[in-house]
């Protein structure tokens, strides 16, 4: 995405759309591709001021968009694919980076805790390091923890409210993590 109309046009993450558009999460707002024709064809700001605003992550669930920005989520529902409302905002998930889907359930993270959406109390929270990924693959969710001792390790969050953790340690850092077939398969660097 090129434009010279933002100080930063990074792209954060991307949401493909089962309504043919990627959502493209940047440090100014949601940019809208149209898949079909891979034009842009619309740019929305996740405030009702339709001021710039970093934008983290962008999820779907039903029709209800959930957007995790610099100030914190905001939450707006689609009407045949547009915005339909004014955009809410919960402000007690503002320091929270990272945003995924894992069943139904919302998970969002900060770089040291974890929560389940819709409560703002902590789920899990790391000790020893810094949160690096927040991963949703085949209804599972992990995370991926940087302990800046020349590696990291993740954990298994069983999709429940308590914090039934696996972990496994590693000597070098992962940086992703898919599963298939009962198989976890981790990238590292």
């Amino acid at each position: 995405y090129n434009t010279s109309l933002y100080s930063s046009e990074n792209i954060n993450d991307v949401l493909i759309t089962d309504f043919g558009k990627a959502l493209l999460s940047t440090d100014f707002g949601i940019v809208l591709i149209d898949l079909n024709e891979f034009n842009v064809t619309e740019t929305w700001f996740p405030n009702n001021q339709r001021n710039q605003e970093k934008t983290y992550s962008v999820q779907l669930r039903n029709d209800t968009l959930f957007v995790l920005t610099e100030n914190g989520l905001k939450i707006n529902t689609l009407k045949n694919h547009a915005l339909s409302g004014s955009w809410s905002q919960i402000d007690q998930y503002k320091g929270c980076n990272q945003m995924v889907i894992s069943n139904t359930d919302l998970w969002l993270s900060s770089t040291t805790s974890i929560y389940k959406f819709p409560s703002v109390s902590k789920m899990y929270n790391v000790t020893n390091g810094l949160i690096f990924k927040l991963i949703s693959t085949n209804n599972q969710l992990y995370i991926i923890v940087n302990n800046f001792a020349g590696g990291g390790y993740y954990r298994n969050i069983r999709p429940s409210n308590t914090s039934n953790i696996a972990d496994s340690s590693f000597g070098f850092m992962p940086l992703d993590i898919i599963e298939a077939n009962k198989q976890q398969y981790v990238a590292s660097n």
